[in-house]
Formats: C-alpha cells, structure tokens, sequence
C-alpha cells in the first residue's frame, strides 16, 4: 500500500516546460517540481513573462483570424449569397447546416458540458469514442455538401467571389446613370 502512496506522488514528466503530478493536474508554480528556492529570481521572472508572451502571441493571432473571416464575410455578402441566390443547390446546403449543427454541439459536449458541468477531463476519446467517430462523419459530410451546394455559384475561379458582390454596385452605378439622363 505504501508504495502506491509513493509512486501515486510521484510527478510525471511530459517534456521540460510541461509537469503534471499523478493525477493528471498540472503543476502551477516552479516551486512545486521540488526544485530548490535558489533559483534567481530574475530568471523565474523572465520565464514567467516570456510565458505570458506567447499566451498573448497565441491570442492576438486568434484574433486577427477571426477580424479577417469577419471582413472577408461582410464585403462579399456571404450569407446574403449562400441563403438568397437562386443557384445555390440547398438541398447539399441543408445537409450540410446540419452537419455544421452536429459539430456544434459535440464541441459544447466535449469543450463545455464534459470538464465544467461533469467535471471530467478526461479526453473525449476516452469518454465517449463514438463521439469522436460521429464528429469525423459530420465534418466529412459537412464539407463535401457545402462545396457541393456552393459549387454552382463559385466553382474554382476565384474571380467569381467578386461577381455576385459587384452586381449590386454595377446596377446601382446604372441606375444612376439613367437617373441623370
């Protein structure tokens, strides 16, 4: 029993800079990887905002990500155009809405429900594997249905983006034209 104890207190060493102890929680602070105080703390101060650093790295590129799908969206009228245009094929679309609402809700089940309301962090492959296995067939069925549905719109040229979106300011700049006449 007593060598449980130990080996249950035991860290366990993933790579240099990660630590967790037995139970799969990590360690929080470089006094607790049994490290002795001697340490300068000029350098445990260097760590800790070089640490901070690539957080906000991290997050400031997360950021910037999701600034230019937001522009990208707003100038072409994406939703404006996958929902309204006639050739649109909606029934792939439909499928493909789906697909996208199955993925959203086994990343609220895995992401939200499991570690803050059944307060289990284990991964989700563990949990619950036909999860996994459900989410690969909705990503695969999501992403050839909606390349399926858009197709007749888009296709492979990129020149066609700009089409649907400049069709509104053309006949706009006619009408106008016509206006003055």
């Amino acid at each position: 029993m007593q060598e449980m104890t130990e080996v249950s207190k035991r860290n366990i060493s993933l790579d240099e800079d990660d630590q967790i102890d037995a139970e799969g929680q990590p360690l929080n602070s470089d006094n607790d990887l049994g490290e002795d105080n001697s340490k300068d703390p000029f350098e445990i101060r260097k760590k800790k905002v070089e640490k901070f650093l690539k957080w906000l790295r991290i997050k400031v590129e997360a950021l910037l990500w999701c600034l230019a799908c937001a522009i990208t969206i707003y100038y072409t009228n994406f939703f404006r155009l996958i929902f309204e245009h006639p050739r649109i094929n909606t029934l792939f679309l439909n499928i493909g809405m789906i697909g996208i609402g199955i993925n959203s809700i086994l990343g609220l089940y895995a992401g939200f429900y499991l570690p803050f309301i059944k307060k289990n962090r284990d991964p989700i492959d563990q949990v619950n594997p036909r999860a996994v296995q459900l989410g690969a067939i909705a990503g695969v069925t999501t992403f050839i249905t909606i390349i399926i549905a858009i197709w007749p719109l888009w296709g492979l040229s990129l020149i066609h983006i700009s089409e649907p979106t400049r069709l509104l300011s053309i006949s706009y700049a006619v009408f106008c034209l016509k206006k003055k006449k």
